[in-house]
């Protein structure tokens, strides 16, 4: 029978063991209590130290040796190897502590005959109400006003009134922000009430002239949704036609060119409210007041090329009508919305000359790598031993007798038929205009040139433009002016419009490289029935002219 009794040695092991160890430790605690007595730190003890760019740890040992203590840290912590300078004369020990370590936000603590330093805790600043109300110039309050802590989250809105209310952090400082004025910054340093806040109206935003169909207003006061792109960022971009200027810095309009042809011969296409119909989704273009009419092809298709005849430098601003508003104004061909130019106008009081040109050249950026003859040859000899292997019992396929063997394929010249139809395309744009006048006539002339070939060979474009727009105040309500613009232009697209078929870089694709792409007489080579090939020659294909 189990005695239910528990065993007592468990508790007797643990007791004897307690006991050993204060024995053990009795004598030793006798002799170090006066010594803890003895070393005892005390901080406003007053030194000497002197230590020109020494390290931090150099400055810490020399302590220790002075006061007989010990620092206890982390090289890490305290940056070890930082030089400092120390320049303490009877100075109290944590006088010189403060200035040696406060820089690095560290702290100390004294225990006994050791110093411990670590990180010194971050105070968090307590919040406190705020509160108070923003006005303009006029003593008006001004609703929707942002009322920010500067580098936090935290934040209101006011009200109608203008009033508003929030808990910052004491020391913070209150960021005050709003369309259309000038953002202000005010620092807390307690509890705040009854704040008056008078917001700076801010020019530059409130007087920028923007173009909206029926005339022109100050942008404080539009209502519509209009994009406008200044002629300053239009002419800093090398481009043939100003409707690729607007592609990305014009918010909620999708601009794309239809093709890389040469001076925007293949138009751009520009889409306000995308694509809202099967039918044409072009925006209505105006010109100075004047709609142009819808650029389409033979099969009433959208070509996008309304604003190609135009010199971008010529352009003062383009504003896009974006919302249903601009159907008012220009009916049922604004319902895909309307894009607005301002050509350049004289300006009383201001008479300029100027001049601006840039030439260049592009290039393709990456082309594929080809095959040269021999990959060509070996890979076409593997794939008809293969087919006749795969059918044995059928008419075998022979090898093409122009490299059936190892010393014809190692004679095939090779011709790299990207190389034949690619090539360094030169563009090239030279403006020149004159404007100024008085408060009684303004004049604005101008004349420009511009030249861009195609990187396929065969195609290039050129334009020669001259615009003069002027105009006089006979009386105070009777202005005459006239806008002429004259353009001529020279276009030589792809004669294929480089289709997936017949086109230049699709045949330089499959053309086989073991055959020239010009006769020893200076001819163009065609392929004939033993090549294997049955279509054009690409640099033919290329330089055939259009039909």
């Amino acid at each position: 029978m189990k005695n239910g009794l528990p065993s007592q040695r468990p508790l007797w092991r643990p007791a004897s063991v307690l006991a050993l160890n204060l024995l053990l430790a009795a004598p030793l605690a006798s002799t170090a209590a006066p010594r803890s007595v003895a070393s005892q730190i005390t901080l406003d003890r007053k030194i000497t130290l002197r230590a020109e760019a020494q390290t931090i740890e150099a400055v810490l040992d020399r302590l220790e040796q002075q006061l007989d203590v010990r620092f206890v840290y982390s090289p890490t912590l305290i940056g070890a190897d930082r030089r400092v300078t120390v320049q303490a004369a009877n100075k109290p020990l944590m006088q010189v502590l403060d200035e040696l370590l406060a820089p690095r936000h560290i702290q100390y603590e004294v225990r006994k005959n050791r110093i411990i330093l670590s990180q010194a805790k971050k105070v968090t600043a307590a919040n406190v109400p705020v509160s108070g109300r923003v006005t303009d110039s006029k003593g008006e309050g001004v609703p929707g006003v942002t009322v920010l802590v500067r580098g936090t989250t935290i934040g209101a809105t006011t009200d109608a009134t203008g009033a508003f209310n929030l808990s910052a952090p004491e020391g913070s400082t209150l960021v005050f922000s709003s369309v259309g004025y000038t953002a202000q910054e005010v620092p807390l340093t307690g509890t705040t009430t009854g704040l008056t806040i008078k917001l700076v109206e801010s020019a530059k935003d409130l007087g920028e002239i923007v173009v909206v169909g029926y005339g022109t207003q100050e942008r404080q006061t539009v209502t519509g949704a209009v994009a406008s792109v200044s002629g300053r960022e239009i002419a800093a971009q090398p481009v043939a036609d100003p409707a690729q200027a607007l592609q990305g810095r014009a918010a909620g309009v999708t601009v794309v060119s239809n093709s890389g042809a040469p001076g925007g011969q293949g138009g751009t296409s520009i889409r306000v409210r995308g694509v809202t119909s099967a039918g044409n989704n072009s925006p209505l273009y105006v010109v100075d007041g004047f709609p142009l009419p819808s650029a389409v092809d033979g099969n009433g298709n959208a070509t996008g090329t309304e604003l190609n005849s135009i010199n971008p430098n010529d352009i003062e601003t383009i504003d896009v009508l974006k919302d249903a508003s601009a159907t008012a104004i220009y009916g049922v061909r604004a319902a895909n919305g309307v894009v607005l130019i301002t050509t350049k106008h004289g300006k009383a009081g201001t008479s300029s000359i100027t001049f601006d040109g840039y030439i260049g050249v592009q290039n393709v950026w990456k082309k594929p790598t080809m095959l040269n003859s021999q990959q060509f040859a070996t890979l076409n000899n593997e794939a008809r031993n293969n087919y006749n292997a795969q059918f044995p019992n059928s008419t075998p396929v022979p090898l093409n007798p122009l490299f059936n063997t190892p010393e014809k394929i190692a004679a095939l010249s090779t011709t790299n038929w990207l190389d034949e139809i690619f090539r360094p395309a030169r563009i090239q744009n030279y403006s020149v205009s004159a404007t100024g006048g008085s408060e009684k006539a303004r004049y604005a002339i101008s004349a420009g040139y511009f030249q861009q070939n195609g990187t396929i060979i065969g195609s290039d474009f050129q334009r020669f433009t001259v615009r003069s727009n002027g105009e006089v105040n006979l009386s105070k309500i009777l202005k005459i002016g006239n806008n002429l613009a004259l353009t001529h232009q020279e276009e030589r697209p792809l004669a294929s419009e480089n289709d997936e078929i017949s086109g230049p870089i699709q045949l330089a694709l499959q053309a086989p490289p073991f055959r020239p792409a010009y006769n020893p007489d200076g001819s163009y080579y065609e392929f004939v029935s033993a090549d294997f090939f049955g279509e054009a020659n690409p640099v033919t294909g290329a330089l055939r002219p259009r039909q």
